[in-house]
């Protein structure tokens, strides 16, 4: 795991707890949040990308669901 330094960035900090968090996938609107994606894309997290929120909330609810694991949406502002 990286370690914090001084110039680490808040979505350093999300993306590395998404996958210490043992999330595999994400589903979203890819926008303002990219810093915090791209970041969970370094440690592997796969993202799946939606034309609407509301799809990938689906999404992420039926990927829960059905394999147990953490179902992760993201949304742009």
């Amino acid at each position: 795991m990286d370690e914090p330094t001084a110039e680490t960035y808040g979505g350093q900090v999300i993306g590395r707890a998404l996958a210490d968090g043992g999330v595999e996938h994400v589903f979203g609107v890819y926008g303002s949040i990219s810093l915090a994606i791209e970041e969970a894309n370094r440690k592997g997290v796969k993202m799946l990308h939606f034309r609407h929120e509301q799809s990938a909330a689906f999404a992420a609810d039926a990927y829960g669901r059905a394999l147990r694991k953490p179902g992760v949406c993201f949304t742009s502002s």
